[in-house]
C-alpha cells in the first residue's frame, strides 16, 4: 500500500514558508519542466503575455512571488504555469445534489507525483485552503465564501 504524507502550510501572504516550499520543490519541478527540452518551453515574454491576456488579475501576485523568490528566467517561466510539459492524470469527479450539494472527487493521480502540500492562504481577496500543485497552483480547494473547486485533466 502506498502512502503519502501531506505538509500543511498556513501563510496568509507569501513569505518564508512559501520560499521554503519552492526551494524544496524546485529541483524536481525543474527536471519535469525541462523533460521535453528547454526549447519546448515558452519564453518569458510569451509567459508574461499569456498571463496578462488570460489572467491579468494574477499579475501582481505573480510579480510578488517572482520577486520574493528572486527567480531566474527559467523559474519565472515555470511559475507562470503557461504551456507546461504534457502530463496525464485520471481524476474523476461528480456533483451530488440531493439535500445538500457535494463535490466528490477520486484523485487517481500517482502518489509519487503528488506535491503533498495543503496550503492555507489569503493571497488575493479570499482566504483559501487548497491542495497545492506546481508550488502556487491548486488542484482543489475551498474559499471562505464556501466556493469549492477542483481541476480535472485539461491536457493537450
Amino acid at each position: 500500500m502506498n502512502s503519502l504524507q501531506f505538509d500543511v502550510i498556513s501563510e496568509l501572504s507569501p513569505g518564508d514558508k512559501f520560499r521554503d516550499l519552492f526551494t524544496k520543490s524546485w529541483p524536481a519541478y525543474r527536471a519535469w519542466y525541462l523533460d521535453e527540452g528547454e526549447e519546448a518551453r515558452p519564453s518569458y515574454l510569451e509567459c508574461i503575455n499569456a498571463l496578462e491576456e488570460y489572467m491579468p488579475e494574477l499579475i501582481p501576485l505573480y510579480k510578488e512571488l517572482t520577486t520574493l523568490l528572486d527567480c531566474d528566467d527559467l523559474q519565472a517561466r515555470f511559475l507562470s504555469l503557461y504551456c507546461p510539459p504534457t502530463f496525464y492524470s485520471g481524476c474523476s469527479q461528480l456533483i451530488y445534489k440531493k439535500e445538500q450539494t457535494a463535490l466528490i472527487r477520486n484523485y487517481d493521480f500517482p502518489a509519487f507525483l503528488c506535491e503533498g502540500t495543503i496550503m492555507q492562504s489569503q493571497w488575493l481577496d479570499k482566504k483559501v485552503i487548497a491542495t497545492a500543485d506546481c508550488v502556487w497552483g491548486a488542484l482543489d480547494g475551498i474559499n471562505d465564501a464556501g466556493l469549492s473547486i477542483s481541476i480535472n485533466y485539461g491536457g493537450r
